[in-house]
């Protein structure tokens, strides 16, 4: 079945990795889950702005991490708030105040267009914080950017942030993933970087845990020619098959990825270096 994803020798199979792969247009499969504990706001000290993109992680300590952007301070930039107690008779958490992790020049990134976006959280077994999102600027660019800290604010402060791509590009909806020790993947997507207006997916590698990252390349066995694909998050369970999901939606003219023709596919791979494909 290799031939209905088109599947060529770059990106993933150039690891030797390929996946089985299905789409889904809605309907079948089990209902959601109901969701029977409160809901409560994190951002109530921005009621009026903007608070989108939230990410959440389980430290090693069992603390909830959770990451987004907000424009509190003029400019879309990451925030992160973690768990400090849990109250499970009452079903409250106590949350700690805002980190404020990235600083934009609302001269230089002016909201709602510019900023931060679409951040992207993994703690590895060392407790460090592994963070990618995209940034757009002020000539429609957009570009995945990366930092890691031990997640304190001291550790966030003294970050460096690495750009992961640069250029004339727009590439956005980053996800980052440890396929082992030091080794880390952020897989995005792009409408510039293979072919012009059309959303593909791609893969950056680290071989030094997040220190230097290697040029971007394509993931073919994670697109079709005939349509879109962004959104990708892949995963690494203990046991099992690698897994992953992504969505697709029609080629141009479409609404980007709102568009009504939007599918969610699913990818697995048995060992994440092999396999085998079908649709």
């Amino acid at each position: 079945m290799r031939a209905t994803l088109h599947l060529a020798r770059v990106g993933w199979l150039a690891l030797g990795v390929a996946c089985a792969c299905a789409c889904s247009n809605g309907g079948g499969g089990s209902s959601a889950p109901t969701v029977d504990g409160p809901v409560l706001f994190l951002t109530t000290d921005n009621l009026d702005g903007d608070d989108d993109d939230p990410v959440a992680a389980l430290d090693a300590a069992g603390a909830i991490q959770v990451v987004w952007f907000s424009d509190r301070d003029g400019t879309k930039d990451l925030y992160a708030v973690h768990a400090l107690e849990y109250h499970l008779d009452t079903g409250v958490i106590v949350w700690s105040a805002p980190i404020h992790i990235t600083d934009n020049d609302p001269a230089q990134f002016p909201p709602p267009t510019q900023g931060d976006n679409f951040p992207s959280l993994l703690i590895d077994g060392n407790g460090t914080h592994h963070l990618a999102w995209h940034r757009v600027n002020s000539i429609n660019a957009s570009h995945i950017l990366y930092a890691k800290s031990d997640g304190t604010p001291a550790g966030w402060a003294g970050a460096t942030v690495v750009n992961i791509t640069s250029g004339l590009q727009f590439d956005r909806f980053p996800h980052v993933v440890e396929f082992a020790a030091d080794d880390l993947r952020v897989y995005f997507g792009s409408s510039t970087q293979t072919t012009a207006g059309k959303n593909d997916i791609l893969v950056a590698r680290s071989s030094t845990g997040g220190d230097s990252w290697g040029a971007a390349e394509a993931v073919p066995s994670l697109g079709t020619p005939g349509e879109q694909s962004s959104f990708p998050v892949i995963l690494k369970p203990a046991s099992g098959p690698y897994v992953g999901a992504l969505q697709r939606w029609k080629l141009e003219p479409s609404n980007d990825a709102l568009d009504p023709s939007a599918d969610i596919c699913y990818a697995e791979s048995q060992d994440g270096e092999t396999g085998r494909s079908s649709r």
